[in-house]
């Protein structure tokens, strides 16, 4: 059972690493050509894979992004296919990272606590 767990995050972490490659490299979406793959979680079958994702561009539309990078799923899958040597190929599921605006508010309501 260890060995699955383990495997999964192999795998997560070298689609973190052709993801972001292909991103830079392949995708030609402008939309999609600010963003970091902040994390991948793939189950323990290897079926599905999360891509969490932010931009570094801080005016950026998030949800656009999102939809650019909806639209680069199955580019993404082929080259994935062709540059990793893997049974199966996980869907692929985009997500806003939010963690960063969680770490915000919890850094604003602590200032405030604080302040009081």
């Amino acid at each position: 059972m260890m060995e699955k767990g383990l495997r999964a995050k192999r795998v997560s972490e070298l689609l973190r690493e052709e993801i972001s490659r292909l991103i830079i490299y392949e995708v030609k979406d402008p939309l999609v050509k600010s963003v970091i793959i902040t994390a991948v979680k793939v189950t323990n079958d290897l079926s599905i894979a999360k891509i969490y994702f932010r931009s570094y561009d801080i005016d950026a539309n998030l949800n656009s992004i999102l939809s650019g990078l909806n639209r680069s799923k199955g580019f993404l899958r082929e080259n994935i296919k062709r540059s990793l040597r893997l049974k199966r190929i996980p869907t692929l599921e985009f997500f806003i990272d939010e963690t960063v605006d969680e770490g915000l508010k919890i850094d604003q309501i602590i200032k405030k606590l604080h302040e009081s």
